[in-house]
């Protein structure tokens, strides 16, 4: 077993089972985040693997640092899902009614 996998799990889990409410907390966001599984896998090709997988979009000005701009682009990517989500819920939910 690799260290690189087992520490990070094994904090994880530690940290988020020291009281009620960083629990409830933690399982809140990986429910969000599953809910919005299905965009968060479509929208990674045209963020994260840009032109055969060599790139990844550049929001910031070529002088900014790569980290700031994985950063925003991170962020950036989780706001395009949600965003995604919601148009998805409500064309769903406007299809459903009318049948």
């Amino acid at each position: 077993m690799h260290v690189f996998s087992v520490v990070p799990i094994a904090a994880f889990l530690l940290l988020r089972n020291l009281t009620p409410g960083l629990r409830a907390s933690v399982s809140r966001r990986l429910g969000s985040l599953g809910r919005r599984s299905l965009e968060l896998y479509v929208l990674q090709y045209h963020i994260f693997l840009r032109e055969g997988a060599t790139k990844v979009l550049d929001l910031l000005p070529a002088g900014a640092p790569r980290p700031y701009n994985a950063v925003f682009t991170a962020l950036g990517f989780l706001v395009a899902a949600d965003l995604a989500h919601r148009c998805t819920t409500a064309l769903l939910d406007g299809l459903l009614r009318s049948f």
